[in-house]
């Protein structure tokens, strides 16, 4: 009997370019990607930081009359509502999803490895220092930090310090060794890492590896633009103090959803935001990098500036 659990899971960094990655995946025919590309199902605690619950999704409502419309992100957390995300893709070589959170959550690879031992992991890893300022200028853009980039690692750095770090936070999410050495000693030689830098700059190159590692006939050739871009929003202190009051959850809920992208964009422009730190506090961080994020510079340092 064929074995229809998930077989293939990417781990990325958060701001890794995962979700360009899972574009690529879903045109290879061997290959089908769950509508939700973030299930986050193997994690236990989701972190409020990474994912804030829509108040017009409701999870029961969507596998009864939604799926599979396409969804970004979404906590699943009932067994069979896990299984039906991949019902469609039973007779594929490979079922596959996109959680972000898997890479740093202590105890997602042995949940992960508990599902399904055999399974094959693609861990996608950015530049420690651009993905931090990345994942910082995202937080800009969805008001949930009003902070300078230096202010805000500073804090973290102390915090890194006197061992009390969360996981989730910008600076913890761009620690590498400790995350791959937790999948890599549960999956062995199923695991493959690769750059984010690599992906965007030879796109061909990267996905011959990648059907090396999977054993699937190669991809076709893709021409598809990143995604996820950062924004910045215009008048961030006013709607930075609308959010702290809950307001932005509110029109979330009332406005339809072709009208919320058309206010977004209103309000927003592109992020060209330079990053500005200190001598000292850049010193203090590629000491740290290097102490907690070894493998990237060893295996992909050369990759940096595509």
């Amino acid at each position: 009997m064929k074995d229809k659990r998930v077989n293939l899971f990417v781990v990325g960094a958060m701001r890794a370019g995962t979700t360009f990655f899972m574009q690529l995946l879903s045109r290879h025919s061997d290959i089908y990607v769950s509508p939700v590309k973030e299930p986050h199902y193997f994690v236990d605690n989701l972190p409020t930081s990474l994912f804030e619950s829509l108040p017009f999704l409701n999870i029961d409502r969507y596998f009864e009359k939604e799926f599979p419309k396409p969804l970004h992100r979404a906590q699943i957390k009932k067994a069979e509502d896990y299984a039906k995300l991949f019902s469609l893709g039973q007779n594929s070589m490979y079922r596959v999803e996109g959680s972000i959170s898997y890479l740093h959550a202590p105890e997602a690879a042995l949940n992960i490895c508990q599902y399904n031992p055999d399974a094959k992991i693609i861990i996608l890893l950015r530049d420690p220092l651009e993905r931090a300022f990345s994942h910082y200028k995202m937080d800009l853009g969805l008001l949930r930090e009003n902070r300078s980039f230096e202010s805000l690692l500073k804090e973290q750095i102390t915090d890194y310090r006197k061992g009390s770090l969360d996981w989730s936070s910008v600076l913890g999410m761009s620690f590498y060794d400790k995350p791959i050495k937790r999948f890599s000693d549960r999956f062995g030689d199923n695991v493959l890492c690769l750059s984010a830098e690599a992906l965007f700059r030879d796109t061909a190159k990267t996905l011959s590896k990648v059907s090396g590692f999977l054993g699937t006939v190669k991809f076709d050739a893709i021409e598809l633009e990143p995604v996820n871009s950062s924004k910045r929003i215009k008048f961030r202190k006013l709607f930075y103090a609308l959010n702290k009051l809950g307001l932005k959850r509110f029109f979330s809920f009332v406005l339809p959803s072709g009208l919320k992208q058309k206010w977004f964009n209103s309000i927003s422009t592109r992020s060209d935001k330079d990053m500005q730190l200190s001598e000292k506090t850049l010193e203090q961080l590629q000491k740290i990098f290097g102490e907690e994020s070894s493998y990237y510079k060893k295996s992909f340092s050369s990759n940096k500036n595509p």
